[in-house]
Order: structure tokens, then sequence, then C-alpha cells
């Protein structure tokens, strides 16, 4: 976002997984990380996920990766596969939704993502069982439309 990096979630040395958005801002001939608000409505933490920001809806997309999820005792669960889920990180305002994944599109972790004029191009993987996944799928961002490329 204009000179600005962002990152989201991840898993820190000591193995939590994080949902926050970080924001490196860029100004002069310093850089300072800083850790967005946490909007009401986030996506569960997550790791090894795919995530990309497109200027033209000036939102960020996060797909696939290890979710973690609270029990209802405080306690954590253990790593688990999120199943056909893109969120969408709306940076003006600060609003995290869920987006429509094609039904054949695999749930998949460690997966590569990019923005090209507005699609995103998602690219391979692995799924849950560690299966190698070499296919790509396009999101076109302003119609909300999927299709697998050949």
């Amino acid at each position: 976002v204009d000179q600005q990096l962002l990152l989201y979630g991840g898993r820190f040395a000591d193995g939590v997984t994080s949902s926050d958005v970080w924001v490196l801002i860029n100004q002069a001939d310093v850089s300072v990380w800083a850790v967005q608000p946490a909007p009401e409505r986030l996506p569960p933490p997550r790791a090894m996920h795919a995530a990309a920001f497109c200027p033209i809806v000036g939102a960020m997309f996060v797909i696939g990766g290890f979710a973690v999820e609270s029990t209802s005792n405080g306690g954590v669960e253990g790593p688990k596969l999120v199943e056909n889920i893109m969120w969408k990180w709306n940076a003006s305002w600060d609003r995290w939704t869920r987006q429509p994944v094609a039904l054949s599109f695999k749930p998949r972790v460690a997966s590569a993502m990019d923005i090209v004029n507005g699609v995103l191009v998602v690219f391979g993987g692995f799924t849950a069982n560690a299966a190698t996944l070499s296919d790509t799928w396009r999101f076109t961002t302003v119609t909300m439309h999927w299709a697998q490329s050949n």
C-alpha cells in the first residue's frame, strides 16, 4: 500500500500462531514496523498461508495455510488445514470478510500467490496429506470470479 509492506499472521519462534496485520512504513530513510489494531472479526491465526495485496480494490487477500482456533477452555488446538477459505482485508475499512472459493479448489498450504492487473494468481502448494499440488488458479478481484488455468 503506497510506501508500505503488509504482513499477515505466521508462526513465531515459540510456536505461537498469529492473526496480526503488520505494516512496514517507509518514511525518508527510516522504516518502522507497526501492528494494525485488530478489527472485531479476524480470520483464525494461521501459518504457511499465501497473501497478496491488490491496489485496484485496496485489499489484501489471504488463502489457505494451517489455522489454529482457541478451544472453549482457553487452550489452543493443534494446526488444522483451512478448507477452501479465502479472507479479504479491506485496508480502508480495516475489515475482514470471507470470500467465495471455487468448489474444485483444493485446501492447501505453502502455495505461491501474486496479483497481476487485479487478478490473483495462486499456484501449487501441498494438501493435508503432503501431496504436491501443481495447479494454477486465477481470481478476478473486481468480478469475484474463479477460473482454473490449463
